[in-house]
């Protein structure tokens, strides 16, 4: 009997070593593919920190040219609002001192009369007849019309600084 106990434990020791053998190898085998996927996830993170540094960069420089274009669209503008500004005071300058006179059409029901003519206002005068506007006056209209050949200019500033942005940065236009 001591024999058969003896072969029965050889056994059970035999059957615990085997699964401790595959245990340990089981434990190595997960450990390796452990440590691969840490190193893949290591070198994925790596090359995606890489690939956001490149677009980043990226995106800065094209950030950079966009402002300095804008900066250059801005800085031309100011110098056309300065020249026309100066061009307007220079003229509105003329017209208060009178070297500059302005008129404007007028209809003239007197001549009209006085020539014999029927005045129905179908009719139009053979000759023009002006009226010279005062200097206030002259200049107050150049004034109105200037405030609106600055917003023109105005708006049509905002829109070149918008399709510059929109051609540097819409897909669909390219």
């Amino acid at each position: 009997m001591n024999t058969s106990n003896n072969t029965e434990k050889f056994i059970q020791i035999k059957q615990i070593l085997i699964m401790l053998i595959v245990i340990v190898g089981v434990s190595i085998y997960l450990y390796a593919e452990y440590d691969n996927a840490v190193t893949e996830n290591e070198r994925a993170t790596d090359i995606a920190r890489q690939r956001y540094s490149e677009l980043k960069e990226k995106v800065l420089e094209k950030e950079a040219r966009l402002d300095k274009d804008l900066s250059t669209l801005n800085e031309e503008h100011r110098k056309e609002l300065a020249y026309e500004k100066t061009k307007r005071d220079i003229f509105i300058a003329g017209v208060r001192n009178g070297t500059i006179r302005l008129s404007i059409p007028v209809v003239s029901s007197c001549s009209r009369i006085a020539n014999g003519t029927d005045s129905a206002p179908g009719q139009i005068d053979r000759y023009e007849t002006r009226a010279e506007l005062t200097p206030a006056a002259g200049s107050a209209l150049t004034a109105i019309a200037d405030e609106g050949d600055e917003a023109i200019r105005n708006h049509n500033a905002c829109i070149d600084a918008y399709n510059l942005v929109r051609d540097r940065y819409n897909v669909q236009t390219k």
